[in-house]
């Protein structure tokens, strides 16, 4: 989901294709190779392993326009690497780019029918129903924000970058946001600047980052720019209710 929803990111014109084939056969076990194949921007050579690491983009300035890839690449290697895979990225600056990764996979019988059970999450037991706005520029997590804070009971408000959340924000009413920090367009910290300027000696709304880094000096940055709390990414379901139980006690009518 990583590599297709970075592909689609970073594609403004052509397309994504996702393909699947059997590249090799080891006995009961099949080689597997899955390939996400986009027309987006591609990849200087010289910078195509850094893509990998932590926190790195080929180029800053996409950071600005498209937003971050935060661990989201180095997540996806070590879960290849762990399953014993291979991950790599073939690109040409300015035409495109081709991530891949191999796995072997043992041929699987005629599974047998198993009910899943999932854990009901429980409905908070507002007094009032707090609107919350959420602004995440990842489309998957965005909807799983917006599922798990309506089932826990709020009234959820989306946007999809800075300038999105600044927009939304303006039509007033909200009890709390969940602001992801790197977006296009506008990231977390200076839509956030912005609220707490035009919010100025009134009534302070609380801004709960949502990040992928967990160093300090990232949480020192979501305080100087006006947040209140952090939720690190991935997020469980137990953090966001915990942290809107924070800010909007059950209490408030």
């Amino acid at each position: 989901m990583n590599l297709i929803g970075n592909a689609i990111k970073f594609t403004e014109q052509g397309s994504v294709r996702v393909c699947w084939e059997v590249v090799g056969r080891e006995g009961e076990r099949v080689v597997v190779r899955a390939s996400v194949i986009d027309t987006g921007l591609g990849i200087p050579p010289d910078k195509t392993e850094l893509v990998f690491e932590r926190f790195r983009q080929a180029d800053a300035s996409t950071t600005r326009r498209f937003g971050g890839t935060g661990l989201g690449l180095a997540i996806s290697k070590l879960l290849v690497l762990a399953m014993g895979g291979r991950i790599g990225v073939r690109s040409v600056e300015g035409k495109g780019s081709t991530f891949w990764f191999e796995l072997s996979l043992a041929v699987a019988g005629e599974p047998a029918a198993v009910p899943v059970k999932r854990p009901a999450l429980e409905r908070i037991p507002f007094q009032r129903v707090p609107r919350v706005l959420v602004a995440e520029d990842n489309a998957v997590n965005r909807k799983v924000a917006e599922r798990t804070l309506t089932r826990l009971g709020c009234e959820v408000v989306l946007a999809g970058n800075g300038l999105e959340a600044l927009a939304r924000f303006g039509e007033g009413g909200f009890d709390m946001v969940f602001m992801d920090c790197l977006m296009p367009e506008m990231d977390g910290y200076d839509a956030t600047k912005e609220i707490r300027r035009r919010e100025g000696a009134g009534p302070r709304t609380p801004i709960i980052a949502m990040t992928a880094s967990v160093l300090d000096e990232e949480r020192r940055r979501c305080e100087e720019c006006g947040m209140d709390d952090f939720v690190p990414k991935p997020w469980r379901t137990e953090q966001l209710r915990e942290a809107v139980l924070r800010w909007y006690p059950l209490s408030v009518a």
